[in-house]
């Protein structure tokens, strides 16, 4: 091809009166190229051509749309990554390209079909997002290091965010979470976008199916409920990217949780801290400023809070026990074998009733696959002064420290049978851990377990905020129940106890 130089030579020899052979003769150039450039007409820059070069993939491109069609019938997140078909192409067919030719084909066929594009969308202030997300805690009511879920609620408008940790995603955790954050921040989001997959209610193309708790949540609080399209995460972008960026700033290293509601408290006020510092990438203000227009758009509270609770009408097995989620008893008490009795089901706690109505037992509230068994120590007691001999078998006793349960061991009928009793209204007063711990300390310090020795151990200790480490804690964590145990309670019957 001749530069434009070359073409100007030919056109002026023509111009000055040459002939071809002329030209032919003195440029060495062909007649056609001659006539070619003396007809040009048009000399503007050409677009250029992409040159079409045999790659070593070509015998492979077939084998790679066989893969690709196998895809379309695949779950969306199983399909062939361009590494995923180059290592397949090399260990089963020989192919000896490089990965960034494959990568370059993987592209060049992904651009050519159809394509799900991505539009910028605009948030009014006042709307809501809300997903959840999964990450590591130290949790000690759990067992140890658990996978939990915690509920990202962000503000599009502003980037604000609320955000609470569950054991699981049922809906009473969704419930919970919302009615939570719409008292912590005064108002109602008018409109909340929320994840298809979670079990507040999943939408199907135009079918929407809530469940009854999440729709009553909604007619009480009156919002709007907007489900995404499933695997649309794109159409709640901002609580995606609030995600795993909750994960990083707020979950690393691995926070250590003894009570749930105790660390959410915490987490909504290291929440706000957080807004006030950060500004919005595009807007200038800090997130916490922009929030006030979100704050503006609110609905205002109900009158009469949410009681988020699912009502259950479950049969004791033969030991009082109710079952959960087909693994997680509860003991009622020994006394209420095979009746039907109301249960009430929170996201952190789970009420059992007495047949007459009035609250029995409340524990908290079990998750996961894993069997457990849960036992208010409070609920075995009572049987247990009835039959006092199996009181150091039980698992009441194995509570105590071995140089307190073998002093049990060693007691006649009569004086263990006051002894249980003792426990009883200790326990009722102060909780059983303290309870427990107290016994320790009155036969460490006087080698007998008088009980005014032992309540005055009991007044001490709470008195002080001393914990209940010293508690042997087996299965059943004591500590646990005291949230739950009267904090005062009379001294009828010490008298008769003591005697």
């Amino acid at each position: 091809m001749l530069d434009m130089s070359q073409i100007e030579r030919i056109r002026d020899m023509l111009a000055d009166g040459y002939t071809p052979t002329e030209v032919k003769e003195t440029l060495g150039v062909s007649y056609p190229t001659i006539r070619k450039y003396a007809q040009e007409d048009d000399f503007s820059p050409q677009r250029p051509k992409a040159s079409e070069r045999p790659s070593k993939l070509d015998p492979y491109k077939a084998l790679i749309g066989e893969m690709l069609e196998e895809d379309r019938h695949c779950y969306h997140k199983q399909r062939h990554t361009a590494k995923r078909v180059f290592e397949r192409l090399r260990a089963e067919h020989g192919f000896s390209g490089s990965y960034s030719t494959v990568q370059r084909y993987m592209k060049e066929i992904r651009s050519k079909g159809p394509r799900d594009e991505s539009v910028r969308l605009g948030w009014d202030p006042g709307t809501m997002q809300v997903d959840f997300g999964q990450a590591d805690f130290d949790y000690a009511f759990g067992g140890g290091r658990a996978r939990m879920h915690y509920l990202p609620m962000s503000f599009p408008y502003s980037n604000h965010e609320v955000c609470e940790v569950f054991a699981d995603e049922k809906d009473v955790c969704v419930c919970q979470g919302l009615k939570d954050c719409f008292e912590h921040i005064g108002g109602v989001p008018p409109v909340i976008v929320l994840d298809n997959a979670t079990e507040a209610g999943r939408r199907w193309r135009d079918v929407i199916v809530e469940s009854d708790l999440f729709r009553r949540l909604r007619l009480h609080y009156g919002f709007t409920a907007r489900f995404c399209n499933p695997n649309a995460g794109k159409e709640k972008g901002n609580v995606e990217g609030k995600v795993g960026y909750t994960r990083r700033n707020f979950f690393v290293p691995v926070p250590e949780v003894d009570d749930l509601q105790d660390y959410n408290r915490g987490l909504a006020e290291t929440l706000d801290a957080h807004s006030e510092k950060r500004l919005h990438y595009e807007k200038g203000l800090s997130w916490a400023d922009l929030f006030q227009a979100d704050k503006a758009h609110l609905l205002p509270l109900p009158k009469k809070p949410f009681d988020v609770v699912k009502w259950a009408s479950c049969t004791t097995d033969g030991y009082g026990r109710i079952t959960l989620d087909g693994c997680h008893r509860y003991l009622a008490s020994p006394s209420l074998a095979c009746v039907s009795l109301t249960v009430g089901v929170r996201a952190f706690t789970v009420e059992i009733d007495a047949p007459d109505g009035t609250p029995l037992r409340t524990y908290r509230r079990r998750s996961g696959k894993l069997f457990t068994s849960d036992e208010d120590p409070l609920a075995l007691l009572e049987p247990l002064s009835m039959k006092t001999r199996a009181f150091t078998q039980s698992s009441v006793c194995a509570l105590f420290d071995e140089d307190v349960r073998d002093a049990f061991g060693s007691m006649a009928t009569d004086e263990l049978k006051g002894q249980v009793k003792v426990i009883s209204r200790l326990a009722q007063a102060y909780g059983m851990g303290i309870t427990a711990q107290a016994f320790s300390e009155a036969l460490r310090a006087t080698r007998k377990m008088r009980p005014a020795d032992v309540e005055m151990c009991c007044a001490r200790i709470r008195a002080q905020g001393t914990g209940t480490k010293a508690a042997r804690e087996l299965g059943t964590r004591l500590a646990d129940y005291d949230v739950f145990m009267l904090r005062g309670g009379d001294r009828d019957g010490q008298a008769a106890a003591e005697g």
